[in-house]
């Protein structure tokens, strides 16, 4: 079974060294991230 949701990427729970360089972005930050990565998205 695969089950797909969409969160917002400060919900996301990175690990390893993405959950170290995480921890230090701010909700702007995030949001510039996620939006990005929407746009790359759209693109395909």
């Amino acid at each position: 079974m695969i089950v797909k949701t969409e969160i917002a990427l400060k919900n996301f729970e990175f690990w390893s060294g993405a959950a170290d360089r995480a921890k230090y972005l701010t909700n702007d930050e995030f949001n510039v991230i996620e939006s990005h990565m929407d746009d790359l998205c759209t693109l395909r």
